[in-house]
């Protein structure tokens, strides 16, 4: 049986709207100047945040960075994705006995990309911050804030016999770019009960979420897209894997991210849910 879920992201519109005043004759000393202000492009589409959240189970400041992953996305709804990236840091992310290991070979791609910081660490469109996570949304406002310069279009289709997402995606810019970019595409679940280490005491029973699993890639960094692309032009294309036996389907997310390929700053992102919370 297979469940299909379809995800637009989609450029904002600008709507000008006449605004009528009747002037009778204003002396000059009443008449007011109108200062010259930046016009959004007609092409301008909002810029989702894609936060990097290196952490670990044995690391007792780790839930204040979910913590404040969770204030950010609650404030910001649909506009921040969060990946939890569980590196191989030693003892901080060494799995508890027989709980299940959520180190992969990406997140030690990245951990050793971004200099092996502390955890918790983020890492906010590409840009690795040394803020704590009580900082963390003074850090995403001005991300927030950015105009992106493409469009994703997601359509997910899951197979529950071949446990098999395959993702259909659609990329369509809305400026010219002269950037090497490459085309990175996780899956990520949410819900994993389990042990984590806190300042006071050690949750038994803690809720890890968008936890990476895996790269729908072999590449380290993903697949290359290019290096010039012209407004309006569209990259499309599709990616599938298979989810492990132990992981929950109806809890894993694929998120697809377009980054540069040289300081990885993320240009755009988007993120789709495996299964559908609805059969279409």
């Amino acid at each position: 049986m297979n469940i299909k879920n379809i995800l637009y992201v989609a450029a904002s519109t600008f709507v000008l709207i006449p605004l009528a005043m009747a002037c009778d004759n204003i002396s000059e000393d009443d008449r007011f100047i109108i200062e010259d202000k930046p016009v959004p492009s007609p092409h301008a589409v909002p810029k989702t945040l894609l936060i990097q959240e290196f952490t670990g189970v044995r690391c007792p400041n780790c839930p204040d960075g979910a913590k404040a992953i969770h204030e950010i996305q609650a404030e910001y709804p649909s506009r921040v994705i969060a990946v939890g990236v569980f590196p191989d840091a030693g003892s901080l992310t060494r799995p508890w006995s027989s709980a299940q290991d959520f180190r992969t070979d990406v997140a030690k791609a990245l951990y050793s990309y971004y200099k092996r910081p502390d955890l918790p660490a983020g890492v906010f469109n590409g840009v690795l911050t040394g803020a704590i996570p009580s900082q963390w949304a003074t850090v995403a406002d001005p991300y927030l804030l950015e105009e992106g310069k493409m469009t994703i279009s997601l359509t997910s289709d899951y197979s529950e016999t071949e446990r098999k997402v395959k993702i259909d995606y659609e990329i369509t810019l809305t400026d010219n770019l002269a950037e090497k970019l490459n085309l990175m595409v996780w899956l990520t679940e949410d819900g994993i009960v389990g042990r984590q280490s806190g300042l006071t005491e050690t949750y038994k029973d803690y809720v890890h979420n968008h936890v990476l699993r895996k790269s729908f890639f072999s590449e380290e960094w993903g697949k290359e897209l290019g290096s010039s692309f012209n407004n309006g032009e569209k990259i499309s294309g599709e990616a599938s894997t298979t989810l492990d036996e132990n992981w929950v389907a109806e809890n894993c997310h694929v998120v697809v991210f377009v980054q540069r390929a040289d300081n990885k700053e993320v240009k755009q992102a988007a993120e789709i849910a495996v299964v559908s919370s609805a059969e279409e």
